[in-house]
């Protein structure tokens, strides 16, 4: 099971799929069957974007954006 959650959901889409693709992750984590899951999303977009996204065991949501892409998340999640 601890081997499943140490492994990337890898997804592909535009800078606008960011939203959909973060809120699709978190919303189909099952706390009840980890073993369906994975807690942690890299979701790729445009050339050199690169979000990776993990669910930490505390359940806080952690968004990193590739050093190119800072300006998308300072959008979504302000400055």
């Amino acid at each position: 099971m601890e081997i499943l959650w140490n492994l990337a959901l890898v997804k592909h889409g535009t800078k606008e799929d960011v939203p959909t693709a973060v809120s699709g992750f978190v919303t189909n984590l099952d706390e009840n069957n980890p073993t369906k899951n994975t807690r942690k999303l890299r979701f790729h977009f445009g050339q050199d974007g690169v979000l990776s996204a993990i669910i930490a065991p505390n359940n806080k949501l952690h968004l990193d954006f590739s050093a190119k892409t800072r300006k998308i998340q300072e959008s979504l999640v302000g400055k």
